[in-house]
């Protein structure tokens, strides 16, 4: 979300995120929840950020955490949301995705190789 954008456009951007046709769960993550979460990853190193706890000080924006009914549309629907007013950024990790769906595919693949084999191997 950009960072001049007040309550009403982001409760704006949240309601056009929930009726789109391929989102199936919304979650709004405020800057200071993501610095929390930031806190907790570092760990004991966590001192590192003292000082960026007040909003104003606070370099986090606010976010919206989606999950799509379909998984392989999730490259489609983040260019689409990359249009919509407000936003700023939109990251879904897309190398790790991609890598990810070519390699169930294979299994996929190699799995319905396998079972034509055994079923090929059954009739004799």
């Amino acid at each position: 979300v950009q960072e001049q954008a007040g309550e009403r456009a982001i409760d704006s951007l949240r309601e056009r995120l929930i009726r789109h046709s391929q989102i199936a769960e919304v979650r709004f993550v405020s800057k200071q929840e993501a610095m929390e979460r930031l806190k907790k990853q570092f760990g004991e190193q966590a001192h590192f950020l003292e000082g960026y706890e007040q909003e104003e000080e606070n370099p986090l924006r606010h976010s919206f955490e989606i999950k799509t009914k379909v998984p392989e549309m999730i490259g489609e629907v983040a260019e689409d949301l990359q249009t919509y007013p407000w936003v700023e950024d939109v990251y879904y990790g897309s190398e790790i995705v991609d890598n990810l769906f070519r390699f169930t595919t294979a299994v996929r693949i190699v799995g319905l190789a396998f079972m034509i084999a055994l079923g090929i191997t059954a009739m004799f």
